[in-house]
């Protein structure tokens, strides 16, 4: 990590490519909510741009060993899950909001990026 000045790490933080996102993020898990909902539209598009639908979501939000990041946004307060879902052996990234304390908002689904596989591996054992 020394070799990249655009990561930073502190023992609050997990390194993030500054240039991808605004702000720092701050490591933390959010336990299992009853409801995942998304938009029919926002999920068709999903399904074309990554090959993956968002009711696919629970996947990564309800796996047991995630990384739940803040990923702010100016509008809105957007989290992202890092987690290993072992049915399909991939790295996958779930980007979210909380819009109650018991609804999850997919905004999208994806497969990890070489950094997030990355960040995933120093930090969950």
């Amino acid at each position: 990590m020394a070799n990249r000045p655009d990561l930073i790490a502190t023992s609050d933080t997990l390194p993030v490519d500054q240039d991808r996102l605004k702000t720092p993020i701050d490591a933390y898990t959010i336990n299992s909510v009853t409801q995942v909902t998304f938009d029919p539209r926002k999920d068709a598009a999903n399904i074309v741009k990554h090959g993956l639908s968002l009711s696919d979501a629970p996947l990564v939000f309800n796996a047991p060993n995630k990384l739940t990041i803040e990923s702010a946004r100016a509008d809105e307060a957007r989290l992202m899950d890092v987690a290993l879902v072992e049915v399909i052996g991939m790295v996958l990234v779930l980007v979210y909001v909380m819009r109650n304390p018991d609804e999850v908002r997919a905004i999208s689904l994806r497969r990890g990026s070489r950094q997030e596989r990355k960040l995933y591996a120093e930090n969950i054992r």
